[in-house]
């Protein structure tokens, strides 16, 4: 805490004024940095793309540009916080479900809107959105654990195999 104040430039009193304990700058830092994080990355992708097949790719590329570019894969943060802390902190692992979830109900409702259009045939939203999500959380702690990120590049390659015969028109082209 004394290494976060000093960096923060905060006395003491107004640090233990904001957060009273570790625990509570734990649940600010889900909240609002590993919230912005997950949104950028994981969800964000799924909102601009034209169809959830190019929500997949686009997420994928992120994560993928992103490791590439770092020194240490550190794997996915939500995923290790979410490994640490569930079992610990009961406000923890719901602040971490809810941003699982979060993802996963944005994949689901793109995937909604896409049968729903027409664009997409056979796909069950909310279990694929679950696959997508966990494939991923997987491919992560692999692409920590072997600092590489072909866990990640296999993953997407068969995510998109999976959900490229549900997109007919996409594929036609």
């Amino acid at each position: 805490m004394q290494d976060i104040r000093q960096i923060a430039g905060v006395s003491g009193g107004a640090l233990a004024h904001h957060f009273p304990a570790k625990r509570d700058l734990l649940l600010e830092v889900i909240r609002t940095q590993l919230g912005r994080a997950v949104y950028r990355t994981c969800i964000e992708p799924f909102l601009t793309a034209p169809d959830a097949l190019d929500g997949v790719r686009a997420m994928s590329g992120v994560v993928r540009s992103e490791l590439r570019d770092a020194e240490v894969i550190t794997g996915c943060p939500l995923n290790n916080l979410a490994l640490e802390l569930s079992t610990l902190d009961v406000e923890a692992r719901e602040e971490l479900d809810r941003l699982f979830q979060k993802w996963r109900e944005a994949i689901a409702e793109r995937i909604g809107k896409d049968v729903e259009l027409g664009l997409a045939q056979s796909l069950d939203p909310g279990r694929m959105a679950t696959l997508i999500v966990a494939s991923f959380s997987g491919a992560m702690s692999m692409a920590k654990a072997s600092q590489s990120v072909e866990p990640l590049e296999s993953c997407g390659t068969q995510i998109d195999n999976l959900m490229s015969p549900h997109y007919p028109r996409l594929s036609e082209y």
